[in-house]
């Protein structure tokens, strides 16, 4: 349990492959976030249903869900 209360860093880098140049590439582009704090849960929907307007919805992930497939990244 200890691990869930120490101040160690979390970072990721949403990259196009596992690849030392996508993932140099990424940080570039600043496709990152990390954190020191609290874990993250970051979700990500993938569909062909999303419109634009879905990007500004005030409950994403209800959308998210209706509209595509999840992936979740802890």
């Amino acid at each position: 349990m200890d691990w869930e209360v120490s101040a160690s860093g979390y970072a990721a880098v949403w990259a196009t492959a596992n690849t030392r140049e996508a993932l140099f590439d990424a940080m570039e582009r600043r496709e990152t976030y990390a954190t020191t704090g609290t874990r993250m849960v970051v979700r990500f929907f993938g569909g062909w249903d999303f419109e634009a307007q879905d990007a500004v919805n005030r409950r994403p992930a209800t959308v998210g869900y209706a509209k595509g497939v999840p992936w979740a990244v802890t």
